[in-house]
This record gives structure tokens, C-alpha cells and sequence, in this order.
């Protein structure tokens, strides 16, 4: 009956890192599944917390996890392709390491109370973009998802709410423009 945060350490998308994309989709089927449901709508939040292989050299060791086997350099590919399988979702954070493991762990816990509502460091600040056209999805240099955003602002639903709206981000398959799924989230706007 209280408030909790259940934190998991690997979900369902890091398996399609291991199997082809046949046999992935083979285990979305048995269980009637997508991969925008067990993405986009499975986890509140998705944490990438990069590999020490990559950037933090000196402290990757396979010394203090018997289960850890890679290289350096098959870390590094592993990671990356964890981090491109989450590609998508709509509250992806990747912690690089920019800091030492202290502090990667102090924004993961910035960002958590963010996003519980508890007091928090965390400065997160986005920017979008008008585009003149549709873009050539065959040139774009990095990894993307084309999703259709729609929001529909509602009355206030508490005095304390400046503003409440209810947003639908469908997945959208960029050469067939197939919808794939939706994810409907809501948000209270509050000034404090």
C-alpha cells in the first residue's frame, strides 16, 4: 500500500540483442506480443548505463564477475547493441561515463526522483525541431524510431494543475508507414 519503485536489471529487449530477429519475433508471437508493447509499454523508464569498456577503460575487468567473459571490444558491441534495441522508448536515459561510477550512480538516482516527483539535481532540458519535409529515413546517419505524436489538452482537473493532456505516440514503420502500437501517457503540469 506505499508508493514503490521496482528496479529491473535487464528487460525484455536486451534479449534481442543474443538471437536473430527471426527468433526474437518468434518469442514475441509465442506470447502474442510486439516489440512496442514489451518496449514502449512494459517500463515506465528504460536506464542505459554504459559500459566502463567504453570510456572508462581502466576500470573494465572480468576479475570481479565470474560471469562477465567479453573483451573490451565485445563489451563495447554488446552495449551498443543493448543500447540501439531500446532505441524507441519513450523515456530512454543513457548514462555515459563522463563521470566515475559515483557519479553515473548519483544522475541514475537524479533521474529516478525526477521522474517520481522527488527534489532532484536534474537540469533535463529537450529540444524539437519543425522540419521543412519528410526527411529520407535511407540517409539518416543514427539510430531512429518514426513514431505519430498526438496530444489533446484537457480541462483542469485539480486547482493545483496549470494544465493536463493525454498523449498517444504510435510506432510507425517508416517504409510501409504501418502503425505498429501505441503507448497513451498523461500528464499533470504543475507550477511550483
Amino acid at each position: 500500500g506505499k508508493p514503490a519503485v521496482l528496479l529491473c536489471d535487464r528487460g525484455m529487449m536486451d534479449g534481442s540483442v543474443y538471437v536473430s530477429a527471426k527468433e526474437f519475433q518468434q518469442v514475441l508471437d509465442e506470447r502474442n506480443t510486439t516489440v512496442v508493447e514489451i518496449r514502449d509499454n512494459r517500463y515506465d523508464a528504460c536506464f542505459h548505463m554504459v559500459t566502463a569498456a567504453d570510456g572508462a577503460e581502466a576500470y573494465y575487468t572480468l576479475e570481479n564477475n565470474k560471469v562477465r567473459t567479453e573483451s573490451k571490444e565485445d563489451a563495447i558491441e554488446v552495449d551498443r547493441l543493448t543500447q540501439k534495441a531500446w532505441v524507441g522508448h519513450p523515456h530512454l536515459y543513457v548514462l555515459d561515463n563522463s563521470t566515475d561510477f559515483e557519479g553515473k550512480m548519483s544522475r541514475l538516482v537524479d533521474i529516478i526522483s525526477k521522474i517520481v516527483g522527488l527534489p532532484s539535481n536534474l537540469k533535463r532540458r529537450s529540444a524539437k525541431f519543425l522540419l521543412r519535409s519528410k526527411p529520407d529515413y535511407t540517409k539518416f546517419p543514427i539510430d531512429f524510431q518514426v513514431f505519430d505524436v498526438e496530444k489533446v489538452y484537457l480541462r483542469k482537473l485539480h486547482p493545483e494543475t496549470t494544465y493536463s493532456f493525454i498523449r498517444r505516440r504510435t510506432s510507425v514503420d517508416p517504409t510501409t508507414n504501418k502503425k505498429l502500437g501505441s503507448v497513451y501517457q498523461i500528464t499533470n503540469v504543475k507550477r511550483v
